[in-house]
């Protein structure tokens, strides 16, 4: 084999060397990627997707005993209810959220203050039984909060899908990255054997 061809030969084998390297590595990334996204639907999604449906059972909760006239449920259940509805928003402001998320979430917080004050300036405390107005009041601002909880539960299903799509990219990628590499590692692998045999098997031809 002469020089030139053991230097190309060198250079092929080194080219699939670093061939395998470089993908290797390319993978690893978007196998991180996937790994992320599935963490992050999980902890930042499906959990909130639970802390939504907590506080929408409590203002459920206070729905029925307006409109059932409950007030003893004012009286002993509903500071208990609140003081809830304030842990579930700590613990949902301890997740990551997004811009539109975190907008939204404060309208909410702000809306509970809302709620709190209507109710502390009703008869409920007194356990004395709710005006027509009051009653309308408290309701309408319960149905306020419902909706912010609705927009918050169409941002968890959205960024859900658009992690999913994050996940489902990167996995397509890594399939990408074995294709050519496959392909890569053949075409390289029939040059190397083009520069050893071919060579080899013109000088037989000559001397036959």
């Amino acid at each position: 084999m002469s020089l030139s061809s053991k230097i190309t030969c060198s250079f092929i084998i080194l080219s699939s060397f670093l061939l395998i390297f470089v993908t290797g590595r390319s993978n690893i990334k978007n196998f991180e990627k996937v790994r992320a996204s599935i963490q992050e639907i999980y902890e930042d999604r499906l959990v909130v997707e639970g802390l939504i449906y907590e506080l929408s059972t409590h203002l459920h909760q206070k729905e029925i005993a307006v409109i059932s006239g409950d007030m003893n449920f004012f009286a002993k259940t509903n500071p208990n209810l609140n003081e809830k509805i304030e842990k579930t928003l700590i613990a949902f402001r301890n997740t990551k959220l997004t811009s539109f998320e975190d907008e939204t979430l404060n309208e909410f917080s702000e809306g509970i203050s809302e709620l709190k004050a209507i109710e502390k300036k009703s008869r409920a405390v007194e356990e004395i039984e709710l005006t027509a107005r009051e009653k309308k009041d408290i309701l309408k601002q319960i149905k306020v909060l419902q909706d912010n909880l609705k927009t918050l539960l169409e941002i968890q299903l959205e960024e859900g899908r658009r992690k999913l799509s994050n996940s489902n990219d990167a996995v397509n990628s890594m399939y990408q990255y074995e294709s050519f590499e496959n392909y890569a590692i053949i075409i390289l692998a029939i040059l190397l054997l083009g520069i050893v045999f071919i060579p080899g098997y013109r000088n037989k031809a000559k001397a036959g």
